[in-house]
């Protein structure tokens, strides 16, 4: 996965250097994206066994992009996200347990910075896109705080820089310098924290921060 990711954006670099002057191969535009964040594989582990469970559940995707056209269909760019994925706190403590006096919690996030490279195929009134991005993300893990009759479960969060990459595809519709479309992807992050328990022992683990995203997105074209 990341040969392909890695071979899509030295496409675009050799696009973007070869790229002719006319102004159809310099359309630019500006896009916004709204979505859901829906965790899967280890992200989502809500196993007591583990060495930390993330208990992560679906959350708010939000991105800015930047693309400009560098070739026949073929479009490099940019994009800056925020992914927040909150803690199932009834999984981790059920609120009808009575040793549990209270519970809160910090949702995991992740800040990407990521290149794009896409090709876009036309339709009637708009495209089809496939999409393949890669950069980097810079997570924060959950932070949890539980009160029991026995004692405080007491986990501070902490911070890790990590490789990103994703794939997308989805549809838009052209309304003159408008664009309304949709997009669904994959994102993924895998960096490594520090877990300590209750005992005060510390153990760095890496976890898989992968979630199966959909959501809405306006552009302006220019």
């Amino acid at each position: 996965m990341k040969s392909i990711l890695l071979g899509l954006l030295l496409v675009f670099i050799t696009f973007t250097a070869s790229a002719q002057s006319d102004s159809s191969a310099h359309a630019s535009e500006f896009r916004v994206y709204f979505g859901g964040a829906f965790p899967k594989g280890d992200f989502q582990s809500s196993d007591f066994e583990d060495t930390y469970t993330p208990f992560a559940v679906s959350g708010p995707l939000m991105q800015v992009s930047y693309a400009r056209s560098v070739g026949r269909n073929l479009y490099g760019g940019a994009t800056l996200g925020l992914r927040i994925n909150p803690m199932d706190l009834d999984k981790f403590a059920d609120d009808n347990d009575e040793l549990v006096l209270s519970k809160q919690s910090r949702s995991w996030q992740s800040v990407f910075t990521l290149a794009d490279a896409a090709y876009r195929f036309n339709l009637t009134d708009g495209y089809f896109f496939v999409k393949g991005s890669a950069g980097a993300a810079f997570n924060h893990s959950a932070a949890l705080h539980v009160e029991t009759t026995y004692g405080t479960i007491d986990q501070a969060a902490d911070k890790a820089t990590a490789f990103a990459y994703g794939v997308a595809t989805g549809m838009f519709m052209n309304l003159d310098k408008l664009e309304l479309g949709f997009e669904t992807g994959i994102l993924s992050t895998r960096p490594e924290f520090k877990y300590t328990d209750t005992q005060g022992r510390s153990t760095n683990y890496k976890l898989s921060m992968t979630t199966i995203n959909l959501g809405i997105f306006g552009a302006f074209r220019f």
